[in-house]
């Protein structure tokens, strides 16, 4: 990277802590961005990891998880690849 610079990347696995999907996402993004804040780092991109139980739950829940972490990501100014 330009000037020495470091690219770091960082994976988490976040179970749901609350009840609230939207909710959900939102805590398991900005935790997941607070990993990289610990190391001094500025998050520029991130991907989505999910394993869900879609026998169980309903993917238009999932759908809310994801739009809460997408939307705790925009706030930081990070870019969601897929």
């Amino acid at each position: 990277m330009p000037d020495g610079q470091l690219l770091v990347q960082s994976v988490d696995f976040f179970t749901p802590i609350v009840d609230d999907a939207h909710d959900w996402g939102r805590i398991a993004a900005a935790n997941a961005l607070s990993d990289l804040y610990a190391m001094g780092a500025r998050p520029w991109t991130a991907m989505q990891l999910v394993g869900w139980p879609r026998d169980e739950l309903s993917f238009d829940l999932l759908g809310d998880v994801l739009v809460g972490g997408m939307q705790v990501m925009g706030e930081a100014g990070c870019c969601l690849l897929y």
